[in-house]
């Protein structure tokens, strides 16, 4: 079995692990209005992409918030989709019952903008759960390339190009660890949460954090 299809094994194990979490500790009610924070509004024909309006039945309780263009034709009959340009959101305080963010944090850019984009998301909905890839797992889960993102990010960024995975360079992605992970959390004064440790025997491939 080749290292890719073992990745693309763990990856829809994974996420089908975090859906189950977030069914069960988020969506406590039909009507909950949902918030998808880095929604891909030009998703991926891979089908890895947008698990949240892959999974959820009612899409009309659901918006999106994304970077991308809108697209003329919905893919998502029902659903809310709003294009912003990052920073503070277009939303009003506890707007939201709850917020989605699967696998944003890490490409959202410096400390200071994922303070910022933390502590947005804490303001607009009541409930968030959000989710980012362990900086230590041996296999980047990106570019699905083991151990590379350990070396310095100079070293990463050259060798990626050289293998052809030159779209994971430059600020593409920032990875995170558990404890600059709190680091973020206490900056943004989020004091009351948990972090789920999703593992692959004694690795841990990403992190839940509810709060």
């Amino acid at each position: 079995m080749s290292l890719l299809t073992v990745a693309r094994r763990a990856h829809d194990w994974n996420r089908q692990r975090k859906w189950e979490l977030f069914s069960e500790r988020c969506l406590q009610d039909d009507d909950q209005t949902v918030l998808d924070v880095g929604f891909a509004a030009a998703a991926l024909s891979d089908g890895y992409e947008n698990t949240l309006e892959q999974a959820i039945t009612d899409l009309s309780r659901v918006t999106g918030l994304s970077l991308d263009p809108i697209p003329e034709i919905n893919p998502y009959p029902g659903m809310t989709m709003i294009q912003y340009s990052g920073g503070i959101f277009p939303f009003g305080n506890d707007e939201f019952d709850v917020c989605w963010s699967n696998a944003v944090l890490e490409h959202v850019g410096t400390d200071e903008k994922k303070i910022e984009f933390l502590s947005e998301i804490h303001r607009v909905a009541k409930s968030s759960f959000v989710t980012t890839p362990n900086r230590w797992f041996p296999i980047e889960l990106h570019s699905r390339i083991p151990v590379l993102h350990y070396l310095p990010k100079p070293m990463f960024d050259r060798i990626a190009r050289q293998v052809g995975k030159g779209w994971v360079t430059g600020s593409y992605m920032d990875l995170i660890g558990e404890r600059r992970l709190k680091q973020l959390l206490a900056a943004a004064e989020i004091a009351d949460y948990e972090i789920h440790k999703n593992k692959a025997g004694p690795f841990t491939i990403d992190f839940v954090v509810i709060f």
